[in-house]
């Protein structure tokens, strides 16, 4: 795991970002001595290192996504003012622009919306602050943060969008690349209603087996990321695959294809959005601790003890979303896609019900090659341990991450030991080929001792020349464009007859 050094702060430091500490943005109150402003986040570790921007240096392109709260932009150029006089010079970049939906702030005079607006403030602060202080390569980097902090919320004519957040781009979610491409391509379980498209299932392959792999890795990388929250006492908590994005990794071999579609170029996948993540003050070794948290996530892959009096869960909450997660790679099927909240409530949270693992069309190589079937028996079994309604019996993350390397690394001697049969097997073909290469040499000069016994008989009757041999070469040879192979006429036809011997008519 890679890892980085993380500054200390006091338990609890990311809830002190609270309703309330944020709430004079939106009543118009003077801010408080704990309310959030440029000063605090600059106080943060790294701050100093991050770039300073107005929304008027922005030029800001299409939209690319919105939340419940907070939207995100395309940003096409920036704006920076060339040291030395009052020219501005634009670069450009591959970043987002991250801000409070406009909507929402323009309605937060309106108490039915100031609830909404101060829980959209303090998520997106509480966010600013863990990505100063996070780095880990498969976490999202923040690249710049708004001039002069919160308050320029509190400018007259302020929109939504004058504080934000500048990160890098993604290519495309977790959520797109399931939808948009493995189900498309490949063999989901579940069965359609529908002839055609039961028809067309049918004939959409497994998934292969170096897709399998990919995903095992993009599975790795999320548990990584997620350790290493963990090793600094930092839950997550809204781990689903539209939080994760995949980000081009320059630091790929350029052979090194992850058998993801036909697209050649390496990814690799990062985190986004902490709004809801939480710092706790005890680490994650201690299992048995639970906290009094808020029911925070999408109920899909939220664990059962966030929903189940008392309401208490720690840091395997994020296992089992993780697992959730897992699974959806996998089947391309969102778990509990069709249940309601009362039935997820009762089968799911109670009785423990869990996703089908025969809906996984696991890759054909799974019938045939041992390594392979070993693989798919090892990740079901994972799931199951991941998402445990036992939280004593559920796995850790870092029990997770280290399970996963053993999975891959036993992959990468199996498939080290395919490599090295497959270039025995093209060595043994190699020498079988120079030996028949040889013995043709061999035939070839018998050919020519045989092609001196050629018998010419006339046929008076039917006025025929009749051309035989004693040895015939092969068809491949005959098919070679060879001076001592040609017998023609310029005005002949020719046949072979069954008897295998040669007339030209005359």
């Amino acid at each position: 795991m890679t890892t980085a050094a993380m500054p200390s702060s006091s338990p609890y430091y990311a809830r002190t970002v609270s309703h309330e500490s944020v709430s004079s943005l939106v009543h118009d109150e003077q801010p408080s001595v704990s309310s959030v402003s440029t000063r605090t986040l600059a106080d943060l570790p790294f701050t100093a290192d991050l770039p300073l921007y107005r929304r008027k240096d922005l030029e800001i392109g299409e939209l690319l996504g919105r939340g419940r709260f907070s939207q995100v932009h395309a940003i096409d150029r920036i704006r920076h003012r060339t040291p030395g006089d009052n020219e501005y010079a634009y670069t450009e970049h591959r970043y987002v622009m991250k801000h409070i939906q406009n909507k929402l702030f323009a309605s937060r005079h309106h108490r039915k919306f100031a609830k909404d607006l101060t829980s959209a403030i303090a998520d997106l602060v509480t966010e600013a602050m863990y990505l100063t202080k996070l780095r880990h390569p498969h976490i999202v980097q923040l690249r710049g943060l708004t001039l002069g902090g919160t308050s320029v919320l509190k400018r007259k004519g302020a929109v939504g969008g004058d504080y934000f957040l500048l990160l890098d781009s993604m290519e495309e979610t977790l959520d797109q690349r399931i939808q948009l491409t493995w189900k498309k391509l490949y063999a989901t379980g579940r069965k359609s209603s529908s002839n055609s498209s039961s028809e067309q299932q049918q004939q959409q392959p497994r998934q292969p087996l170096s897709l399998l792999l990919a995903k095992t890795r993009y599975a790795w990388q999320m548990a990584d990321a997620i350790k290493y929250l963990h090793d600094h006492q930092i839950l997550y908590r809204d781990l689903k695959p539209e939080n994760v994005g995949f980000i081009l990794d320059s630091s790929a071999p350029h052979d090194d294809n992850d058998g993801d579609g036909d697209d050649k170029k390496q990814y690799k996948l990062q985190l986004f959005d902490f709004g809801l993540a939480r710092e706790l003050d005890e680490p994650a070794s201690n299992e048995s601790k639970l906290y009094s948290l808020s029911a925070s996530g999408t109920r899909r892959y939220m664990a059962p003890e966030t929903f189940n009096p008392p309401g208490k869960y720690n840091y395997k909450a994020d296992v089992y979303s993780w697992a959730m997660v897992l699974y959806e790679m996998l089947s391309h099927i969102k778990p509990f896609a069709l249940f309601t909240c009362q039935l997820h409530e009762e089968l799911v949270c109670r009785l423990g019900g869990r996703p089908r693992i025969k809906e996984i069309q696991w890759p054909a190589e799974c019938q045939t090659d041992e390594s392979a079937r070993l693989l798919a028996r090892e990740l079901e079994t994972l799931l199951h341990q991941a998402w445990n309604q036992n939280l004593q019996q559920r796995l850790s993350m870092a029990a997770v991450c280290d399970r996963v390397q053993e999975i891959l690394q036993h992959q990468g001697q199996a498939a080290q030991q395919r490599v090295e049969i497959e270039e025995d097997y093209d060595q043994q073909r190699l020498s079988a080929k120079l030996k028949s290469l040889s013995n043709n040499n061999n035939s070839s000069a018998n050919l020519e001792d045989s092609a001196a016994m050629i018998i010419f008989q006339k046929k008076t009757s039917t006025s025929e020349l009749t051309i035989a041999t004693e040895s015939m070469a092969s068809d491949s040879e005959l098919d070679e464009d060879h001076p001592r192979g040609r017998w023609s006429h310029s005005s002949a036809r020719s046949s072979i007859s069954s008897k295998g011997t040669l007339f030209v008519r005359e």
